[in-house]
């Protein structure tokens, strides 16, 4: 796999150095490369770039803070791509904390907030909104770590959002915002009729944003790179949108969203 890679960037490097050298047009180099100094970066090809710096598909440690059901969706399915999970809880010696633990397998644990932060280089919060800071502040020191917020929430007012609220009380760590936008069902199975469902993530960190990437490419999704943490409004927005028609609307829980270009 590895020397597959290598050949590919190889190969994309010789077309890189060859149109740059070449007298073309300005619409051939963007519509193809859509990277070369001076263009505009297509979202699809700045997430290649992002993920030059993690371009492979490596076993991580992440800590999932929440035992719900999408936490437990996501534990168990990222368990079985190989990642090692622990699951915080208030409770970790629950008898039903303890049978997801043995559920999700390849040496998954359980243990409290604080400590299965500070376990593990990178945290999913998948926690009622309303929790979300005293959660924080239970993990103490978090600089440096990345944080996935995957949090719906249901503000009086839409002047921030959560995300960004979570970058400021977690001083130092590299907030992204991601697997808020559908339900459990759809992170357990995220193709419909051969179709990928998209998978919008925002942060403001690359290789934050790559490590994101690659957990939600685990699950089966198409990832879109929707921007930096700042538009994790429109994230937030858009689940809410998804609650609304697959509860208030009746439509339910078996319906996602998926960007189509002409």
């Amino acid at each position: 796999m590895q020397v597959f890679q290598k050949i590919c960037r190889f190969f994309l490097l010789i077309l890189n150095i060859t149109i740059h050298t070449c007298f073309l047009c300005d619409y051939f180099r963007q519509s193809f490369l859509g990277i070369s100094e001076g263009l505009p970066i297509h979202p699809m090809e700045k997430l290649i770039v992002i993920r030059e710096s993690f371009p492979e598909r490596r076993h991580m440690d992440i800590s999932i803070i929440g035992t719900g059901n999408v936490g437990s969706t996501l534990g168990k399915r990222w368990a079985e791509s190989g990642h090692k999970i622990t699951y915080g809880s208030r409770e970790p010696q629950s008898e039903r904390v303890q049978k997801l633990v043995k559920e999700s397998g390849n040496g998954a644990s359980a243990a409290n907030n604080h400590d299965a932060m500070q376990a593990s280089p990178l945290i999913l919060l998948a926690v009622p909104w309303k929790a979300a800071e005293d959660i924080i502040k239970e993990g103490g020191d978090l600089k440096g770590k990345v944080i996935i917020d995957c949090i719906n929430t249901f503000p009086d007012e839409l002047s921030q959002s959560l995300a960004e609220k979570i970058a400021e009380w977690a001083v130092g760590a590299h907030v992204i915002k991601a697997f808020n936008m559908t339900g459990s069902d759809n992170m357990a199975d995220p193709v419909y009729g051969g179709q990928k469902l998209s998978m919008f993530i925002c942060g403001d960190e690359e290789d934050a944003k790559g490590q994101a990437a690659s957990l939600a490419e685990d699950l089966g999704f198409e990832v879109i790179d929707a921007g930096g943490l700042d538009s994790a409004l429109y994230l937030e927005s858009l689940a809410r949108l998804w609650i609304h028609l697959a509860y208030n609307r009746k439509f339910g829980k078996r319906i996602g969203w998926k960007l189509l270009e002409r």
